[in-house]
């Protein structure tokens, strides 16, 4: 009837429900060591308030463990789990262990590696869906060069630098037959202003070319805004220009209040990382800024890498110690505090689980249930997360070969 007697304190409690569906439906559940016969996804009512051991297991899996609580007329829910498989890394190619760089594309599924040999650098491009490599560039030794992914698509910039030119190719992964090239002066410190755009179609940069803002893609190039000195500049989705002016952000040509953002402490700010209808995202040299345009409050984290969750819509943001997550309305959200030193973090699947690259190796960590577990113990330089196929793609060694591996999960 939903009621226990509670002995020990002479008094009836009400009692609550744990309820369980996670992937595969195979696994067996064992609630403090005791095999659940139900099948999953498993309701289990008339539980005494307390705490209990949970753990979920299938051979060829790592088993799920975690200690959870039963509060009376309520029901502890344990979903949106997916168990992870129990595997070792296997070689791609080990014959690739000079590489330069490692560049994992936002979705995971391209990898841009460069390697330098017989005095040239060659670029090439790993799709992780035929695991094929594609040649791209060919640059002479010392040639001064930079590679980027969008963070919202697989599109690349390849930019090449040459006095006070920058030569700069824009192409899409998917199809990298069509090349765009343009050339932009820069300025004696070489340094290239641009943007990605969050939502376009083919692939299409904003970028600063002496004060006038340009928009190049794959087909065109057309001047947008100017600029009356060089300043901090970003460009949102309604393609509203937004601009750094002492202590605000406010868009150009327009009385609209709306269109202004006070920044409480503007001092160091390098660059503006997103902003939408609820927040911006700035960054300074030491740290990450995020102004909330309702409440018109600063919050600051110190933290330098990002990585865009493009499933849950989320900034990911992390430090050596600190692993951080900035959403589309909320605040930001500290997921993780460790003594590991954090170098790169992916997510794992759609509902919010992510890979750790650590001085360890790979882990796994589920914020929303607070469980680590170790998915390779070894030495990782860089990696990638194809969550669409659950592998990972890691640069490292693994026994006395370094090379590429393929970790399946």
């Amino acid at each position: 009837m939903g009621y226990r007697l509670d002995i020990e304190n002479k008094k009836i409690i009400e009692t609550g429900v744990i309820s369980i569906d996670i992937k595969p439906k195979e696994a067996e559940v064992y609630l403090n060591d005791i095999k659940i016969t139900k099948k999953i996804p498993i309701r289990l009512t008339n539980r005494t308030p307390g705490t209990y051991n949970l753990k979920i297991s299938l051979p060829g899996y790592k088993t799920w463990e975690k200690n959870i609580d039963v509060k009376s007329k309520q029901t502890t829910y344990i979903k949106n789990i997916n168990l992870l498989k129990d595997s070792l890394p296997t070689a791609i190619d080990n014959t690739k262990n000079n590489i330069d760089s490692f560049l994992p594309s936002t979705d995971g599924r391209f990898i841009l590696l460069s390697s330098t040999k017989n005095k040239t650098t060659n670029i090439e491009l790993f799709d992780s869906q035929s695991e094929e490599f594609s040649p791209l560039f060919k640059l002479p030794e010392n040639t001064k060069y930079q590679l980027e992914w969008s963070p919202f698509n697989n599109y690349i910039l390849f930019t090449k630098f040459e006095k006070n030119i920058a030569s700069i190719s824009i192409l899409n992964a998917d199809n990298t037959d069509t090349i765009t090239n343009y050339e932009v002066l820069i300025d004696k410190e070489k340094v290239l202003h641009y943007q990605w755009q969050k939502n376009s179609p083919i692939p299409t940069i904003f970028i600063d070319e002496n004060n006038k803002i340009f928009r190049l893609t794959t087909n065109t190039s057309e001047q947008m805004f100017n600029l009356s000195s060089t300043t901090i500049w970003y460009i949102d989705d309604l393609e509203k220009f937004w601009i750094l002016e002492k202590d605000n952000l406010i868009v150009k040509n327009s009385n609209d209040s709306q269109d202004k953002i006070s920044i409480p402490n503007p001092l160091g700010i390098k660059k503006i990382i997103d902003i939408n209808n609820y927040r911006a995202i700035l960054q300074t040299d030491t740290e990450v800024l995020i102004i909330s345009r309702e409440q018109n409050k600063q919050e600051a984290i110190h933290t330098l890498n990002f990585h865009r969750n493009t499933s849950t819509n989320e900034w990911l943001t992390w430090s050596a110690w600190e692993l951080w997550s900035i959403y589309e309305h909320d605040k930001p959200a500290l997921l993780n505090r460790t003594s590991d030193n954090i170098k790169f973090v992916f997510p794992l699947d759609d509902v919010g689980a992510l890979a750790i690259v650590n001085n360890h190796g790979i882990e796994s960590f589920n914020p929303g249930y607070y469980v680590n577990q170790n998915l390779y113990n070894g030495e990782v330089y860089n990696a990638s997360v194809y969550k669409r196929e659950n592998r990972i793609y890691f640069f490292g060694k693994v026994g006395d070969k370094t090379g590429l591996y393929e970790l399946n999960y």
